[in-house]
């Protein structure tokens, strides 16, 4: 079988990076037929289903489960919360020079905390406050002072938990229609999409969220409501014991 992959380097645009990725895949199609074997495969949101279901993987043996938060987090919103947070790597595929650029267009209150190979593009621009890689208790204490989170990821994300804490601490998320974003994000309903790559787009998402109070307000309240009910460590643990269970009799039946 011929590695395209590799040939083109089509994993950060790099031919050594990519033989490991490639090699990866290729064992994975190879051990498909393995997968028969198995009873229940978990999968975080609709749109990694869907993935699954485009090689053709059996859709009785998925199960969607998304990515939960513990209640040993200490979460609590400030009454007065104000400014834009990005909360992630400093990497290209994370979208942040998406971000500097749109600030660049719109002059807003931004927080930037994380590491990455892009640090120096936010330690010499002096209209970010830049706060640097922070522990997940700092990053908390932050983001409950924070209205909204900015989520500007160009890639396919698994379930980010950031956008759960967002959930949890009344941070209304801005995010790109993307991936499973889509999945847990719904425009306007419990967050705000933006088209991705559009850093225009997402300068005239900011200035909505900005002008529309009322809107966010309910926006925020829906996010609360659909954590509490989707997202916490006792709703998630329900929800495995039951996958297990299904699992074991089908198991058994068989």
């Amino acid at each position: 079988m011929k590695l395209l992959g590799i040939k083109f380097g089509c994993y950060q645009d790099s031919i050594i990076k990519s033989i490991p990725v490639s090699l990866m895949i290729l064992k994975y199609r190879k051990g498909l037929t393995l997968l028969n074997k198995v009873n229940k495969v978990i999968v975080l949101t609709e749109f990694n289903k869907q993935k699954f279901l485009g090689i053709n993987f059996p859709e009785n043996k998925i199960v969607v489960k998304p990515n939960f938060i513990t209640s040993n987090l200490r979460l609590n919103p400030a009454a007065n919360k104000s400014g834009f947070l990005y909360a992630s790597r400093l990497s290209e595929e994370k979208g942040i020079l998406d971000l500097i650029i749109a600030h660049k267009k719109f002059n807003f209150d931004l927080t930037v905390c994380g590491d990455g190979p892009l640090k120096k593009e936010l330690t010499s621009n002096k209209n970010i406050k830049y706060l640097g890689f922070l522990k997940k208790i700092d990053l908390i204490k932050i983001m409950e002072k924070s209205k909204f989170l900015i989520f500007p990821s160009k890639w396919y994300e698994g379930f980010p938990i950031t956008i759960l804490e967002a959930f949890s601490l009344e941070t209304i998320v801005i995010a790109p229609n993307l991936g499973s974003i889509t999945s847990i994000i719904k425009n306007k309903k419990n967050g705000i999409l933006f088209t991705p790559n559009d850093t225009e787009d997402l300068v005239n998402k900011i200035k909505w969220a900005l002008s529309n109070e009322n809107k966010c307000e309910e926006i925020k309240k829906n996010a609360k409501k659909e954590f509490q009910e989707k997202y916490s460590d006792q709703v998630n643990y329900k929800m495995l014991i039951k996958i297990y269970e299904e699992a074991i009799k089908e198991n058994k039946n068989n």
